[in-house]
């Protein structure tokens, strides 16, 4: 009896961006019929909706999750053929980060008006994934009295 032959190489099977659906058919060979299972190491974080899993005949399927960082996930995936004989290989898949809002207003002085004049702000800002909702809030100190800052991230009001 020989144990199974991969045919899948191991290392990296591919690098996706977040939200893509992924289907890969991990393939090996055998004399008899095989079962695959993940054996070790974690599969790639899936949304809620479309998690990573394996199934028995070797597909790797699921939905990349949004993540902040480059994130590569490695896992080793066992084959058995009905006689028992088994072999383990490593993989890994890597997801591309969308990357984090960042402020581009300059810092500073925003505002130089006078009294009760209607103004409107709007604090500027990247976002690289249009599907990102962005909320933008006040986290410290004050605005001056009569203005307001929406989740827009437009300051209006009238200054007193």
């Amino acid at each position: 009896m020989a144990q199974p032959i991969w045919q899948t190489p191991a290392g990296s099977l591919a690098t996706y961006n977040v939200n893509t659906s992924v289907t890969i058919q991990l393939s090996a060979t055998a004399d008899t019929s095989l079962v695959y299972e993940l054996n070790g190491g974690a599969l790639p974080t899936g949304t809620k909706a479309n998690p990573f899993t394996i199934t028995s005949a070797g597909l790797l399927k699921g939905t990349t999750a949004t993540v902040t960082t480059k994130t590569t996930s490695e896992f080793t995936v066992r084959v058995t053929d009905t006689n028992g004989e088994i072999r383990d290989r490593t993989f890994s898949i890597t997801v591309n980060s969308i990357g984090s809002p960042k402020f581009t207003t300059p810092q500073g002085s925003l505002l130089n008006t006078e009294d009760s004049e209607w103004v409107e702000i709007p604090i500027q800002y990247s976002n690289p994934d249009p599907l990102n909702v962005v909320n933008v809030k006040l986290q410290e100190g004050e605005l001056p009295p009569g203005l307001e800052i929406n989740d827009a991230g437009v300051i209006r009001g009238y200054p007193l």
